[in-house]
């Protein structure tokens, strides 16, 4: 697949087909479009706001030539990173792959350096219409960190208290105490580069509205006043309880080591996990929030019935901007 890729023509088109109809397939997804429509709304024209799926237009641009070119460029010897777990020494390993990659194209080609994103400012909604839905979905978020800040344990120690389990602040609120939605959890993600911070939720469409209320409440006394004792003790316990899943098998653990080496982080990056999570102190969490977690500039999005919802929402006066989109144009 490296050294003699096959790259027929026919496959190409084949592929180009499953991954049109697997866009087209998505806007039947209203938590697909949900998330999609944060993304972009969050990181606008950033790397980070599009779909790797690209769209229509883009995809039925692709020619076999592009692909050619990309593998030619790309796939050589100092651009590989190599997992490997199992029975096998290192000699026995090393052997094999001077064999097998021996007439594997030296020479390098640097990745594109991806730009930070930027904050967007103010409180945007963006509205993605979709008739005759009885369940909304709803996303809010804004920026994050990435794994590289020093505090990035601190915030994602401070997120699993907010929202990252089932009797976290966020699920008792939200599920527990009012019944709105079935699930209600709050995410941190990574990349080589600033990641969004967002929380989901999907109620009924009558209740949607006072759902985003609430969460907004919560949101700004999360930032503001930050996590209790309690929450936090509960939130380390839980994550270094739960790491031995991350780690059960010789894939996850190798996994983990690409990761590590593809995302630019020191070798022992996932080793030290558990000692970073227990090092988190309630200062340090709670000041992680105040750091990277805007309290003012925020994303909200929601696939819903516009018609059902608009006024409600516009009478909330919390959005400085509100913007509608049908489902089909995202």
């Amino acid at each position: 697949m490296f050294l003699r890729p096959a790259l027929r023509r026919d496959d190409l088109e084949q592929i180009k087909s499953e991954t049109m109809a697997e866009i087209v397939d998505n806007r039947d997804n209203d938590r697909s479009l949900a998330i999609q429509g944060f993304r972009s709304s969050l990181f606008g024209a950033h790397t980070y706001g599009r779909s790797v799926l690209g769209h229509e237009k883009s995809i039925s641009g692709v020619q076999l030539k592009d692909i050619k070119q990309l593998v030619k460029k790309h796939v050589v010897a100092s651009n590989m990173v190599l997992g490997v777990s199992g029975d096998i020494t290192r000699s026995e390993l090393m052997s094999l792959l001077d064999k097998e990659f021996a007439n594997l194209k030296k020479g390098s080609a640097a990745l594109k350096a991806v730009r930070a994103p930027k904050l967007k400012k103010g409180r945007s909604l963006l509205v993605i219409d979709k008739p005759e839905r009885t369940q909304s979905q709803i996303v809010i978020g804004t920026l994050g960190s990435h794994n590289r800040d020093r505090d990035h344990t601190a915030l994602y120690v401070a997120n699993t208290a907010f929202g990252g389990t089932f009797t976290a602040r966020l699920m008792n609120e939200i599920r527990s105490k009012r019944g709105w939605s079935y699930g209600a959890s709050s995410r941190l993600g990574h990349d080589r580069e600033r990641e969004a911070w967002w929380m989901w939720t999907f109620p009924a469409m009558d209740d949607a509205v006072a759902c985003i209320k609430v969460q907004w409440e919560l949101y700004q006394d999360f930032v503001r006043r930050g996590i209790s004792k309690k929450e936090l003790d509960f939130a380390k316990e839980y994550l270094i309880n739960s790491h031995a899943f991350d780690i059960d098998t010789a894939a996850k653990r190798v996994d983990q080591l690409v990761d590590a080496e593809v995302m630019g982080l020191p070798p022992r990056y996932y080793e030290n996990y558990v000692k970073r999570v227990k090092a988190v102190t309630l200062k340090e969490a709670n000041t992680a929030l105040k750091r990277r977690l805007s309290d003012n500039d925020v994303s909200f999005v929601i696939v819903a019935t516009a018609n059902k919802i608009e006024k409600q929402l516009r009478e909330l006066k919390l959005f400085d901007s509100i913007k509608l989109l049908s489902f089909d144009e995202l």
